[in-house]
């Protein structure tokens, strides 16, 4: 009897890793779905602050209950949290999901430099496509130096030839992309799952 339970409980969780397996595999670059977007600057802080940090972001929404999303950071110093809020352009707001913690993945201290991560959420759970459409979701980094976030963006639905789709400023950082090939050589690739 007790063999025989043994034996469903390892089917049931060989299963369970194989599916989980196959949702980790998926990246935000191989997933399909609804993409939004957004451009991470200081000055779209509120109040806005002077920062060399920069940053993007894109969440596909694959299905009602899945989305994966990849946030890339440039130039940021000591980075504690990054989350995903609602709030409008002109205040701060409630924490959607908590996309980005370095001390809950046994990193003992904040992250500084320019590095990519994951993760994923339910996009259902937090209302995140409804509050979107009414511009009222946005990303941030918290830092050491700035506890209630350095750089921010709001999420913009990404057209469907690609163009960025983020914020209105777009065209001030157009000239910083020249210098992202120098990045990659010291560029570190960070997964984190919640």
């Amino acid at each position: 009897m007790f063999q025989s339970s043994a034996r469903v409980l390892l089917v049931v969780l060989l299963g369970v890793a194989c599916a989980s397996w196959a949702v980790a595999a998926e990246t935000n670059e191989t997933a399909t779905g609804t993409v939004y977007k957004a451009t991470l600057l200081g000055k779209y802080q509120v109040p806005p602050i002077k920062t060399k940090a920069k940053g993007s972001v894109k969440v596909t929404v694959v299905n009602e209950s899945y989305a994966l999303g990849s946030c890339e950071l440039k130039n940021i110093k000591n980075a504690l949290y990054a989350l995903i809020a609602s709030g409008n352009a002109t205040t701060n707001g409630t924490p959607l999901v908590w996309t980005f913690n370095p001390l809950l993945n046994s990193i003992v201290q904040p992250l500084s430099g320019s590095f990519k991560f994951e993760f994923f959420f339910d996009p259902t759970a937090t209302n995140f496509e409804a509050l979107t459409k009414d511009n009222s979701t946005y990303f941030t980094v918290l830092t050491e130096a700035y506890p209630d976030g350095e750089i921010r963006g709001t999420f913009k639905q990404a057209s469907s030839k690609g163009t960025k789709g983020d914020n209105k400023d777009d065209r001030d950082d157009k000239s910083d992309d020249k210098d992202d090939s120098k990045d990659d050589a010291v560029r570190r690739r960070l997964r984190f799952r919640f």
